[in-house]
C-alpha cells in the first residue's frame, strides 16, 4: 500500500507526506503546576500573551538546513472563553524536517510535536502537555527539488 498522506497543521500544509505505513508515538501527559492570579482577567491576559508568543514561533515557510529544511508550525484556535469565568488555550507546536536521500530518490520527512492545554477557572491556571512524533514519511524526489518550498 503506497499513497499520499496530506499533513495539515494550522494554515500551513505539508503536501505529499508519503508513507506506506502511518505510525506515531506519544508520551503520557505531564501536568503543569497550577498557578493563582489575583483575578480572572489577569489569568486570561496570561493565556492571551502566551498565544501571541506562540504565534511568533511559527516559520512562514521552510528554512533551509544543510541539504534539507525545517519548519516550526503552530496550530491553535487561540484563547476560547467557555463561560464568563472560564477560558481555555490549546496549542500544538510542531517541527517538520525534510531531507533528500539521493540513493533512493526520496524526500524523507519527520515530524514531532508538543501539545499544551491550559485552563483559567476564575483565578486558577491549570494545564498539561504531551509530546509525540510521527514515523518518517517518504515521497518521490522531483528533479527540481527545492527544500524551502
Amino acid at each position: 500500500m503506497n499513497g499520499y498522506r496530506h499533513c495539515a497543521v494550522g494554515m500551513v500544509a505539508m503536501a505529499n507526506c508519503v508513507s506506506p505505513v502511518l505510525a506515531s508515538g506519544q508520551l503520557p501527559p505531564s501536568p503543569m503546576e497550577s498557578r493563582r492570579f489575583s483575578s480572572f482577567a489577569k489569568c486570561l491576559a496570561f493565556l492571551k500573551d502566551r498565544y501571541r508568543a506562540d504565534l511568533k514561533k511559527a516559520d512562514r515557510r521552510p528554512i533551509r538546513v544543510d541539504d534539507g529544511s525545517s519548519q516550526t508550525l503552530i496550530d491553535s484556535l487561540g484563547v476560547v472563553a467557555t463561560s464568563p469565568k472560564i477560558a481555555t488555550y490549546k496549542v500544538t507546536e510542531g517541527w517538520s524536517f525534510r531531507r533528500p536521500d539521493l540513493k533512493i530518490r526520496q524526500i524523507i520527512t519527520s515530524y514531532s510535536y508538543e501539545t499544551t492545554f491550559m485552563r483559567c477557572d476564575r483565578e486558577e491556571l491549570t494545564g498539561s502537555s504531551y509530546k509525540g512524533y510521527a514515523l518518517e514519511g517518504f515521497e518521490d524526489l522531483p528533479e527540481n527539488w527545492d527544500p524551502t518550498k
